[in-house]
């Protein structure tokens, strides 16, 4: 499958602070990548490398077959990008005028489509960008990054400053809008679990490293989370201990643990050790998405 967005060993400084070291980054055509990490782990600065509006320090980056560094019009005008910020210095244009410049810049740009996020988004056309509240501008970015059905979305924080039931809106928005174009989404937000219906890749990134990266149903089927019934004061053999990400004691239970790997081949090297599983259950993609980040030593 070909890859929509592809980097090698992609770093970025900011003096002596490195931003991203080394990143290999890969999202194959049509999918929709979760990118999940630690606080300043560099997602902002990896998505804003994809469009250009950052310059990579050193290594290699291609955009829907196009290097941004070289020719980020031409990247941009095929993305389309909701910021992390709201604020698009335009504060007094209203929204009709932001949307009609935004339209100028893209031949594809549907009216009709247009006219359709705006009434599901409830954005009020006659308003001024200054006079909206965080999430009313949060909207008007959503309908200027949709309505030209670009080939790529690159989302940061998108439903941050959203109230609960524009959020359940946008996130049924985002699942039509993918469904319908086909188009690649790399999807950046704590939130895991409001994007988990929609994400089937995955790519973790903590201090600037890319982690894991792998489809989310092969994550899933890696971990584990194991209920024990085991005699007072075990603790996990030796055999296990790369598999095992978390061990969890509570008072006057039996011991819990959180595995990576194939299940078939743990369970014998427990019950060896004198336990047994009386319950073993998969993780919903938050957990994993912590486990992920726990089974790793910090750098």
């Amino acid at each position: 499958m070909d890859s929509a967005i592809k980097t090698s060993a992609l770093t970025k400084r900011y003096g002596h602070h490195r931003a991203l070291t080394d990143v290999d980054f890969s999202v194959p055509e049509g999918a929709v990548c979760l990118l999940a990490g630690t606080n300043g782990a560099g997602k902002t600065t990896l998505l804003r490398i994809l469009i250009n509006l950052e310059r990579r320090t050193t290594g290699a980056c291609e955009v829907l077959g196009l290097d941004p560094a070289c020719n980020g019009a031409a990247v941009r005008a095929q993305v389309g990008f909701v910021s992390e910020t709201t604020d698009w210095g335009y504060g007094w244009l209203r929204v009709g005028e932001m949307l009609a410049h935004v339209a100028s810049y893209y031949p594809s740009w549907d009216r009709q489509y247009a006219l359709h996020l705006v009434q599901i988004l409830d954005v009020r056309m006659e308003r001024r960008l200054k006079a909206l509240s965080k999430g009313q501008r949060r909207c008007v970015q959503i309908v200027a990054a949709l309505a030209h059905r670009p080939q790529l979305l690159l989302l940061d924080e998108p439903t941050d400053g959203l109230d609960p039931l524009v959020r359940d809106r946008t996130l049924r928005l985002f699942t039509e809008h993918t469904a319908d174009t086909g188009c690649t989404a790399v999807v950046s937000t704590h939130l895991v679990s409001e994007v988990a219906q929609l994400a089937d890749h995955v790519a973790i990134l903590r201090s600037g490293a890319m982690l894991h990266q792998e489809p989310v149903e092969r994550m899933l089927g890696e971990l584990h989370r194991l209920e024990l019934d085991a005699p007072s004061g075990w603790s996990a053999p030796s055999e296990l201990q790369t598999a095992v990400l978390r061990q969890d004691h509570a008072i006057g239970r039996s011991p819990t643990l959180l595995v990576t790997g194939q299940l078939a081949l743990i369970q014998p090297l427990i019950t060896k050790s004198g336990a047994t599983i009386r319950h073993a259950g998969r993780l919903d993609l938050s957990e994993a998405v912590v486990a992920r980040l726990r089974s790793e030593p910090k750098s």
